[in-house]
């Protein structure tokens, strides 16, 4: 994470008022960078990406899951929109075609953890993108792509055994290479 970093969040979380209010004020310019940033590489990103953060946030998205393939540089993350009481926020894929195998600070306590905070960004030596993820545990996500799908999916209405499949996201990917 370049904007949103643990560091950061620890201090804005701080029992002393002068350090959580000095960190609060850096955060919201963190926030203003990592916007005139994304605006900046908004054209130098692919446009499923572009669609992705037009139509959704990942705030307080809760991870359901993530996987990788052994032998197909592919990486997935199925988790769970914000919603409200009565009403579950959209569950939702996303898949990346990986450069890289995507590097985790520490795993997650749970497996169950939520987004706090997502930044997508250029590689650097113009190797492809990074999508960065800081998790309620405190662990980071980064996941270097070349290319990126996502869907809605109604987890209500399938099986156990194809919850457990990679949906037709995976399938575009591979065809697309």
């Amino acid at each position: 994470m370049k904007y949103f970093t643990r560091k950061l969040l620890a201090k804005c979380a701080s029992r002393d008022e002068e350090i959580a209010d000095a960190a609060a004020a850096r955060w919201e310019n963190a926030t203003a960078t990592y916007r005139a940033r994304l605006k900046a590489i908004r054209r130098q990103l692919p446009i499923e990406v572009r669609s992705f953060c037009d139509r959704f946030t990942l705030h307080d998205a809760k991870i359901i899951l993530t996987g990788s393939h052994k032998n197909i540089p592919l990486f997935t993350i199925l988790l769970q929109l914000e919603g409200v009481p009565s009403q579950p926020g959209d569950a939702i894929q996303l898949v990346y075609s990986t450069v890289a195998k995507p590097r985790v600070g520490k795993a997650p306590a749970s497996g169950r953890e939520w987004i706090l905070y997502d930044e997508f960004d250029l590689a650097a030596k113009g190797k492809g993108f990074t999508h960065s993820l800081l998790l309620s545990d405190g662990s980071e996500m980064q996941i270097p792509f070349q290319r990126f799908g996502f869907q809605k999916i109604d987890l209500g209405r399938l099986s156990e055994a194809a919850r457990l499949q990679l949906p037709s996201a995976v399938s575009a990917l591979r065809g697309s290479a």
